[in-house]
């Protein structure tokens, strides 16, 4: 792949990479940040597409949910990179818990997402992922239609926000 648009590389991680991982991630050799972001958001979008097709199966609430999570998850992930933040290098990821506080902050940092809506966005992946410990982590717990509708809801938030930075 070649960039045009940022000249931000992640390198190829020395030492951890296989020639066999290599083949399975496309982020093993040197990609530009934009292209990054780019498959971020193709994930986000195939997730959250997942998601909206569970939900209208019988009983599949519990994946339909995780989906959604998932799709936040990607989402949240294109916009923080988008505003230069770094995530772990190990993993090329931020962790679960530290996400919604790195979310807000590159969103409150730099502007590009009104507001208004920063707060909202990091609470809405926290009560998407709680929503996700339950359906995945908790099978006593009963999951409605109610909660999967909830949790498409606040992963769609999160989504459409980057949908909207990136189209913008």
């Amino acid at each position: 792949m070649t960039c045009t648009k940022r000249a931000l590389i992640f390198p190829r991680l020395s030492g951890r990479i296989t020639s066999e991982s290599e083949s399975m991630c496309p982020l093993a050799s040197k990609v530009c940040m934009i292209e990054i972001v780019e498959l971020w958001m193709r994930v986000s979008m195939g997730n959250m597409q997942a998601a909206h097709s569970l939900s209208l199966a019988p009983d599949m609430e519990r994946s339909a949910i995780n989906r959604a999570y998932y799709a936040a998850f990607a989402a949240a992930h294109a916009i923080c990179l988008h505003y230069g933040q770094i995530p772990r290098v190990e993993y090329r990821t931020w962790t679960h818990e530290k996400l919604p506080g790195t979310l807000f902050e590159a969103a409150t940092n730099q502007g590009g997402i009104q507001r208004q809506h920063d707060q909202t966005l990091r609470l809405g992946l926290e009560r998407c992922r709680q929503h996700r410990l339950i359906a995945d982590y908790c099978p006593e717990i009963s999951v409605d239609r109610a909660a999967c509708k909830e949790a498409l809801r606040l992963a769609g938030q999160v989504v459409n926000n980057a949908r909207r930075l990136f189209n913008a």
